[in-house]
């Protein structure tokens, strides 16, 4: 299936590491892509299939590196595109952060890594739990210590562990633990494009749930959510019951041990709006323009109500985790956290002068990029500006390319489509364990357009 992978900076495009599955694959690909992505405004937008006279080229890109997968067969497009997503998802389990440093620092780890997760090209262990038993994690002082006295200087198991061999492929059946837990963690990020004018031109809410399992034995968990309607287009891990969902809008599941993303989705619906709003004003005067950007929390409205997802816990078998509450930005105390406005100028503009009522700015002229950063907005607070002037060359025309906001923040238990945790039942053990949930609303790209 998959040929050749490269590792590449995406800054530079140098490779960083190539893993041959089927032959050697010459370079010349690299530098094809690395053409394309050049061309490209940002690195975010170049496609992620490629097609070249003889190879198709799978991107994905993660943490300031590209991973591109050469294939030259007809296969199944998001087949190569989610196994090589899993190889990221891997790596960061490995090394944290998959990062040009990380990737060279610990270059051993990531081949044997690779090596284990295909065999000439086709996938074959994909199992975080599975893998972390058979390429140790790279080694810390303790480990370097124990090596020492028990004589092992390998990274790599000498044998097949209980994992590999286990009928569930995800998970071993000899998993203990004195304390029992299981946390779930909604987080939804919220794409929107909004017009000079205020109307809002495209609008999208992407979610993940991701878990975090400390349960002995071979748990059987059945989840229910307050409102599962809300959920389209849903991805979910190989542990989900797919026809138990699809009937009921139930997720059964066996869970793997230790965290695992247990299901994506998108809103079904395309009416979500932001916690925070901003309302941009440019007037332009011969070579100057007077700028003023005024932001602010409001409550988001979900169905008709305000709902919010609280973070809940209790101990025992089927004990409600919490479900529709009252709260917004700017009520019950909630924050939004780690507010920035990224506000990128047109090449015509020579300077800009703008003051904010408050946080800080910082202005580079090398790039004509301004970052306002608030940090924290407290709830039930007065709006905030950004206000000043830009100017062009005296004698220049305004600028005819738009001026482009990038807005950043987070809010821990709010969701915009109201979706939480409801119930959550263990069917095939009776031991005392302890649940939680939260919920995590963030930006993904939000543009403002002026």
């Amino acid at each position: 299936m998959i040929q050749s992978l490269f590792m590449l900076n995406a800054a530079t495009g140098d490779v960083i590491i190539e893993k041959h599955y089927r032959g050697q694959t010459t370079r010349a690909l690299v530098e094809v892509f690395w053409e394309i992505v050049s061309k490209a405004a940002k690195a975010e937008d170049v496609a992620p299939v490629i097609p070249t006279s003889k190879y198709y080229l799978f991107n994905v890109l993660r943490g300031g590196v590209f991973m591109l997968a050469a294939v030259c067969k007809e296969v199944p497009a998001l087949l190569v595109t989610e196994f090589v997503h899993r190889i990221a998802d891997v790596l960061e389990l490995y090394l944290g952060d998959v990062t040009e440093r990380s990737l060279t620092a610990h270059f051993t780890t990531v081949y044997q890594v690779l090596e284990e997760m295909m065999d000439s090209g086709i996938p074959l262990m994909s199992e975080p739990n599975a893998l972390v038993d058979i390429v140790r994690p790279p080694r810390g002082i303790g480990q370097f210590v124990a090596e020492m006295f028990t004589g092992r200087k390998s990274s790599v198991a000498e044998s097949l562990t209980a994992s590999a061999t286990s009928v569930i492929p995800w998970r071993r059946a000899d998993v203990a633990y004195a304390t029992n837990e299981i946390f779930f963690d909604i987080t939804e990020d919220i794409d929107c494009i909004i017009e000079p004018n205020g109307t809002v031109a495209a609008n999208a809410v992407k979610g993940t749930v991701w878990c975090s399992c400390q349960l002995s034995g071979v748990p059987d968990l059945t989840l229910w959510f307050n409102n599962p309607s809300v959920i389209a287009d849903p991805g979910f891990h190989p542990c989900v019951r797919l026809a138990r969902f699809e009937k009921d809008k139930i997720i059964s599941f066996v869970p793997p041990d230790g965290p695992f993303k247990l299901m994506t989705y998108t809103a079904a619906s395309k009416s979500h709006v932001s916690p925070i709003y901003v309302r941009p004003t440019v007037h332009w005067h011969a070579s100057a323009a007077r700028v003023s950007i005024v932001l602010a929390t409001k409550p988001i409205a979900v169905g008709g109500a305000l709902l919010r997802s609280t973070i809940t816990s209790s101990s025992g078998v089927g004990v409600s985790m919490g479900g529709p509450g009252t709260g917004a930005a700017g009520e019950d105390g909630a924050a939004v956290e780690g507010v920035s406005l990224i506000v990128q100028f047109p090449p015509a503009i020579i300077s800009a002068d703008l003051t904010p009522t408050k946080g800080h700015v910082a202005y580079d002229t090398t790039t004509n990029r301004l970052a306002w950063t608030l940090g924290a907005i407290p709830a039930s607070s007065a709006p905030f500006e950004l206000a000043g002037s830009i100017h062009i060359a005296p004698g220049s025309r305004p600028p005819l390319e738009p001026i482009d906001a990038t807005l950043h923040f987070s809010m821990t238990g709010t969701t915009a489509t109201g979706l939480a945790v409801r119930e959550l039942r263990l069917l095939n053990d009776s031991y005392r364990y302890t649940k939680a949930s939260r919920a995590i609303l963030r930006t993904g790209r939000f543009q403002i357009r002026m």
